[in-house]
C-alpha cells in the first residue's frame, strides 16, 4: 500500500472579493482555502484503497472533483481540525454532494 498527502487547496482564508482587482479575486481557477487528502493506493494497480478528508474549506468540492476522476472518487474519512469557517465552510456542500449523488465510498 503507497500513501500520498495531496493539498487540494492552499489559498487565503477568505473568499474572492467582487469588485477587488487583486490577482487572487481576479484568478478564475478553482481553489480550496484549507484542505488536504491523505490517500492509500494499491500498489499493483493504483486503485485508491481510502481517502481521509482533512478540512472542508471553501471551494474543496471543486478541488475534489477537478483532481480525482469519476473512477477514483471515493471519500471514507473527514477529519475536521477545528471549527474555523475557513476549514468548514465547504462541510454542507460536501454532505450534499455525497448525499445526492449517494456516494458512500
Amino acid at each position: 500500500m503507497n500513501f500520498s498527502l495531496i493539498v487540494n487547496g492552499a489559498g487565503n482564508a477568505f473568499l474572492r472579493e467582487f469588485g477587488c482587482p487583486c490577482s487572487r479575486c481576479t484568478g478564475r481557477e478553482n481553489r480550496a482555502t484549507a484542505s488536504v487528502s491523505i490517500v492509500a493506493r494499491d500498489e499493483k494497480d493504483d486503485k485508491i484503497l481510502w481517502h481521509a478528508l482533512v478540512d472542508a474549506g471553501p471551494g474543496v468540492v471543486e478541488s475534489l472533483v477537478n483532481g480525482f476522476p469519476p473512477e477514483k472518487d471515493r471519500l471514507d474519512w473527514l477529519l475536521l481540525t477545528h471549527w474555523h469557517p475557513d476549514h468548514t465552510l465547504d462541510l454542507n456542500h460536501l454532505c450534499e454532494t455525497a448525499r445526492s449523488t449517494g456516494r458512500k465510498g
